[in-house]
């Protein structure tokens, strides 16, 4: 499950930006 919600980040982090990575 941990490599679908690591996808799931990447996709995430790639439409909010790099912003969204520091504050998760």
């Amino acid at each position: 499950t941990a490599d679908k919600i690591e996808q799931w980040v990447e996709k995430v982090s790639n439409q909010f930006g790099k912003e969204y990575m520091f504050t998760f």
